[in-house]
């Protein structure tokens, strides 16, 4: 598949960018691919965050003399 994409840059970007052979289609697909796999993994990560607090809140709400015990 291809695709056109037009960018608005700040000059010493574009020239940084360019000189270290960044502004190609393959370094650009390695950049977004990069980019999606670190939301992914932060999205995982709060989704883990998540769970763990909401078991924390139910340990703490836990009748007096009850244990609660978890598996992982």
């Amino acid at each position: 598949m291809s695709v056109t994409i037009q960018l608005d840059l700040p000059d010493a970007l574009v020239k940084e960018a360019r000189a270290n052979g960044l502004l190609n289609s393959a370094p650009l697909g390695d950049l977004l691919a990069a980019e999606l796999r670190r939301r992914k993994a932060a999205a995982d990560l709060n989704r883990v965050k998540g769970s763990v607090l909401s078991i924390d809140n139910s340990a703490a709400s836990a009748p007096m003399g009850f244990q609660v015990s978890y598996q992982y």
